[in-house]
């Protein structure tokens, strides 16, 4: 059985390595470090998206490196923060193209676009309905980021990558996409990682955390391992206060 990701990268100084590193599937793993870390890339790399210079990129015994970009798409998709297009669609016509992966041969070409139950329950799950007839370009940045993250879904990849997918979210939203998140992970068994950078939120719901500096992996673990104070200060250069959420105990972190 497939359940796993393992990846070993080494290059030069000037970017990243070398690392190495288990993803798991039921997790969450966050990405965190200081502006050009590193999270951003090392996202890519994880997505075959970047070739490293040595190592490789595994789900199980698959080399994802060798993989056409359609089998890639099956296991795998990468949520940015913007998708320029350079034509018009709307919301659900954008949503309808994530079933293109799991289309095969000249069905790609010419079969059906998702069902249409998938796209509904898609627009329903990240409250898209009122946005599904509006054209993509018109949307806000976080009506943007939750069409994509609802393409993403309509795929329905084992693994899902999200570069700071809370960014133009309003408070709200933000809770609602990370409980979601949550729910792959805990409950579809899906592997999500997300390069993130809101120190405050990110104990609160990342099962685990690689901090980042300068291209390298310095800690991982559970949030209580990584975001001690000690850490952080070393990192980011100025010590927060540490805190406990009263309802889950989890860890956020607060300028002091």
């Amino acid at each position: 059985m497939i359940d796993k990701i393992v990846h070993q990268w080494k290059q030069t100084n000037t970017s990243l390595g070398p690392l190495t590193g288990t993803l798991k599937p039921g997790h969450i793993t966050a990405l965190i470090g200081p502006n050009g870390a590193g999270k951003s890339t090392l996202l890519r790399l994880i997505g075959s998206y970047l070739k490293p210079v040595s190592g490789s990129v595994r789900y199980g015994d698959v080399f994802l490196s060798q993989l056409s970009p359609f089998r890639r798409a099956r296991l795998l998709t990468m949520v940015p923060q913007v998708m320029p297009l350079g034509f018009d669609l709307t919301v659900k016509e954008l949503l309808s193209l994530g079933g293109y992966a799991q289309r095969r041969g000249l069905g790609r070409m010419f079969g059906s676009h998702a069902p249409e139950e998938k796209i509904q329950q898609v627009l329903d799950r990240l409250q898209l309905e009122p946005l599904a007839h509006r054209s993509y370009r018109q949307l806000s940045g976080g009506q943007a980021q939750r069409a994509l993250l609802g393409m993403a879904l309509v795929q329905d990849p084992p693994i899902l990558l999200l570069d700071e997918p809370t960014a133009h979210l309003d408070p709200g939203h933000a809770k609602n996409l990370i409980t979601l998140l949550q729910e792959l992970a805990h409950q579809d068994h899906k592997i999500i990682v997300v390069a993130y950078h809101d120190l405050a939120t990110v104990g609160l719901f990342a099962d685990q955390i690689w901090l980042m500096d300068e291209g390298q992996i310095l800690y991982t673990g559970a949030s209580e391992k990584v975001l001690t104070a000690d850490i952080i200060q070393t990192t980011y250069g100025i010590r927060f206060q540490i805190i406990r959420h009263p309802a889950t105990n989890r860890i956020t972190l607060l300028f002091p």
